[in-house]
């Protein structure tokens, strides 16, 4: 058992002391501005982690009149792969033990959390459950933030995102920071509030109290209080000012360019805090796992059916806007997920494969941003206000390259042609519509072809397809297998790997580039197919476009995924009627 602390800048072991306090006392054993600190091991119990509080108040105490933090550094955090960005827990306390103790047995706890083990499976990582803690006294900065850059080839890409007070809101999504990058590009800060570590006194305060707001020249400006709770104190924003000058940046570049020299890495992901005399600590440094996003427009509102935020993840996805705060359990699959904020709840919800995630605050370097790039899912931030007033359900499109996000009418009009044939005899649609029954549900759609679901196992609806009074023009079956047994003359059957089958007739040439599922005049799911080479004759083979966020979702509960084998029996029932 460890019986005396072990100062930060002494650990070298990341098996024994985690990732992010290897890395720290790295970076400080070179010289580079770290805060001082104690880590508590990963083989201790939990009640050799108690013995140890007293011993680490007693050490910290005249060092922290804002309280201390205690931090996670988990074995598998901080890597060159996976990040484990925001799936595990830091807390801010006051000098006291049951605070303290309770603070550490947190970060210790959540490292056995559902969505850190549910991250390491889908980043495929053997998952280690074993935590160390770090305890470091709470700074109260001026400004803090995130600094992601990429060194590999000129020209140098990097990112600054910053706010008053401390980087937590930041982080968590909770905020959007002031955001400079590689094209000097300046987007003022939309802050609701700052943070900050307080004294015992100020946490007595009561809201609406003014306490003294630290500046960077030592001087001081009032802010009003409120709210706090749990060893900060939340305050009313100042007065609107730039967060960083150029040579705060230029100081933060040289910080980055020295902490990847010392690491050997060709990019960094870290948090920094600047203290009111000027100097910047550093909080934290990783490896930046994903490429950073483009940097977009800072027109957010493009008109009325569509908005512009800050692209976060790359990737386009189109599916069912569902708000993350009044989603039903079990309902996150292939839906357009929008969040206040990408914090805590939206990062779990990110393992639960949505076809993507948009939020009305939050930046691109947040938490659960960067696990949304890590997973390859679509991430649009700082999305203005009004899109929270777009009903659920709505379909929503996302593209997660350029930060534009459109709602996509109820009414389905008709698309281009798919070539530009001028051939009179030619029929070729962009879009094809699959509906339940024809009786309820076909109706004109503006003259698009219309498929109807056929389920394996009944017979191919001859009369239907023979007949052009009644309105398909063909079937759809979300099974590849098996393949259509008997076709009227003038249908070929067409297999499409990953979506199922389509029978389509031959007079109207070329097939549709992608497909519409409807409920009644609502678009459940849209994906495109593409043709990718002739398979044996009487068929023919096509791929459906598995880009980024394509999502295909189920039909009622159903949900389409992969092949499609086996949901049948969760699709609707076809009208005996017609069969």
């Amino acid at each position: 058992m460890t019986t005396h602390l072990i100062p930060l800048a002494q650990v070298t072991d990341p098996s024994r002391f985690g990732r992010k306090a290897t890395t720290l006392a790295r970076l400080a054993r070179a010289g580079l501005p770290v805060p001082d600190g104690f880590v508590l091991p990963v083989d201790l119990t939990d009640e050799q982690a108690d013995t140890m509080i007293p011993h680490l108040l007693s050490a910290l105490t005249p060092l922290a009149p804002h309280g201390v933090i205690a931090r996670s550094s988990a074995i598998c955090e901080d890597g060159q792969r996976a990040s484990f960005a925001g799936l595990y827990t830091s807390r801010f306390c006051p000098t006291d033990p049951a605070s303290l103790q309770r603070a550490v047995h947190d970060v210790r706890a959540s490292a056995t959390s559902t969505a850190a083990h549910a991250y390491a499976t889908a980043r495929n990582i053997a998952y280690n459950p074993a935590m160390a803690v770090l305890i470091q006294p709470a700074m109260r900065p001026f400004a803090a933030g995130i600094l992601a850059a990429e060194f590999g080839r000129p020209p140098m890409r990097w990112r600054i995102e910053a706010i008053r007070g401390l980087a937590e809101p930041l982080a968590s999504g909770a905020q959007t920071g002031e955001i400079h990058d590689g094209e000097q590009q300046i987007i003022p800060a939309q802050q609701t509030e700052i943070v900050l570590p307080a004294t015992p006194e100020e946490l007595q305060l009561p809201p609406g109290e003014w306490i003294d707001l630290p500046l960077i020249d030592r001087t001081h400006e009032r802010a009003k209080i409120r709210t706090s709770a749990a060893g900060l104190i939340h305050l009313h924003p100042a007065d609107p000012r730039p967060v960083l000058e150029p040579p705060h940046r230029t100081r933060l570049l040289e910080l980055a360019l020295v902490a990847a020299d010392v690491l050997d890495l060709n990019s960094v992901d870290l948090e920094w805090a600047m203290l009111p005399d000027g100097t910047v600590q550093l909080l934290q440094t990783r490896p930046l796992t994903c490429s950073l996003p483009d940097p977009s427009s800072a027109d957010r509102c493009v008109g009325d059916r569509e908005w512009q935020g800050i692209p976060a993840s790359p990737g386009q996805a189109t599916g069912p806007l569902a708000h993350l705060s009044d989603l039903p359990e079990g309902t996150i699959k292939n839906h357009v997920l929008l969040s206040g904020n990408i914090g805590a709840d939206a990062a779990a919800a990110l393992l639960q494969e949505p076809a993507a995630i948009i939020t009305t605050c939050g930046g691109p370097l947040s938490h659960a941003a960067i696990t949304a790039r890590e997973l390859g899912i679509p991430c649009v931030t700082a999305l203005p206000e009004t899109i929270a007033a777009v009903p659920t359900g709505t379909n929503i499109s996302v593209n997660g390259l350029t930060g534009r996000i459109s709602s996509i009418p109820p009414s389905v009009t008709r698309l281009e042609r798919a070539d530009d044939s001028t051939l009179e005899s030619s029929s070729n649609f962009g879009t094809a519509i699959v509906v339940a029954n024809p009786a309820s549900d076909s109706g004109n759609h503006d003259g698009l072809p219309t498929l109807l679901m056929h389920h394996p196992g009944h017979p191919v609806i001859r009369r239907i397809l023979s007949s052009p009074t009644v309105g398909p023009t063909g079937l759809f079956q979300p099974t590849e297998t098996p393949s259509f047994s008997t076709l009227p003359e003038g249908y070929t059957d067409h297999l499409i790997p990953g979506l199922g089958r389509l029978a389509w007739p031959n007079d109207l040439g070329l097939l549709p580039q992608q497909l519409l599922v409807l409920n009644g005049a609502n678009v459940l799911h849209q994906r495109r197919v593409t043709i990718a080479r002739p398979a044996a004759s009487g068929s023919v083979k096509l791929t459906a476009d598995l880009g980024f966020g394509w999502s295909v979702g189920g039909w009622g509960e159903a949900a389409f995924e992969g092949d499609l084998e086996g949901v049948q029996g969760g699709l609707p029932a076809l009208d005996p009627a017609f069969l």
